[in-house]
């Protein structure tokens, strides 16, 4: 059963792979085509930017099939997987559509380095200063840090009982009406 799993995430890494390759190869080969047919699109700057970027890509890429070889799965759902895949698919976009519409697109790259502030941000902020991160995220005085649900019970006690789980307040709100599983149980 884990060797069956173990194929599949192999042939899983493979395709993932071979889309990575062909991304290359058509992102690549516009921009090159670009530069080879329109002279005045070669400048030392679009140079140097698409030679630093697709540098970044192909690091990553590097990374990804390390990662593959190694039987982590490239699904690109979560972590640090599906991060590299987003900095690629920006990559690839802003070299294809420098390529093909305007020098502008090179500033969609700010994009990257906006969101791992936004991301590092907002998973700092409850640690540095938590009235802060309240009144960002609208919990207005409730403590950040606080499990959710931890300041009421569920199945609307008292403020000075226990909260009771999802679960147990489906249980008592059954014993309640008098349910017989409920009633055997106890009996």
């Amino acid at each position: 059963m884990a060797g069956a799993n173990a194929k599949r995430i192999a042939a899983s890494n493979a395709r993932s792979l071979h889309h990575l390759q062909l991304g290359f190869l058509a992102s690549a080969g516009i921009h090159l085509l670009h530069f080879a047919l329109f002279t005045s699109g070669r400048t030392y700057r679009r140079v140097l930017l698409f030679a630093v970027t697709e540098a970044i890509a192909v690091g990553l890429w590097n990374q990804l099939k390390a990662m593959a070889r190694n039987g982590t799965e490239l699904d690109g759902s979560k972590g640090l997987v599906s991060y590299a895949f987003d900095i690629l698919y920006v990559t690839w976009f802003v070299h294809v559509m420098t390529a093909l519409v305007s020098a502008q697109f090179w500033k969609l790259y700010w994009v990257i380095p906006i969101y791992a502030v936004y991301r590092l941000g907002s998973f700092a902020l409850p640690y540095i200063s938590p009235s802060l991160a309240a009144l960002v995220s609208g919990n207005g005085g409730a403590n950040p840090l606080a499990a959710p649900g931890a300041g009421c019970a569920a199945g609307g006690g008292a403020p000075g009982e226990e909260p009771l789980s999802k679960r147990q307040a489906k249980r008592k709100a059954r014993a309640e009406k008098g349910d017989p599983r409920i009633q055997m149980r106890r009996g």
